[in-house]
């Protein structure tokens, strides 16, 4: 496998491990993303804590989220 450089990656990642209790969620997990990519696309984004989540309803967090990806439009309302 040809190794690329770290300078042509955006992200670089290693040894990502999760547990919950005895079960493994991840286990020393490695991702790279190259530059020029849109990280978004392959890395999913979870906030776990926003301060708008109590200012705005349920479709309209749908709404922002989509918007994240890329989404827009009928394509968005049909997804929601």
């Amino acid at each position: 496998m040809l190794m690329e450089s770290a300078e042509s990656k955006a992200l670089i990642s290693s040894d990502l491990t999760k547990k919950y209790g005895d079960k493994s969620a991840l286990n020393n997990v490695r991702i790279q993303v190259g530059k020029g990519k849109e990280i978004r696309k392959q890395v999913g984004y979870v906030p776990q804590d926003i301060a708008i989540y109590d200012t705005i309803n349920a479709k309209q967090n749908l709404q922002f989220f989509g918007s994240l990806y890329g989404m827009k439009g009928r394509d968005l309302d049909k997804r929601i």
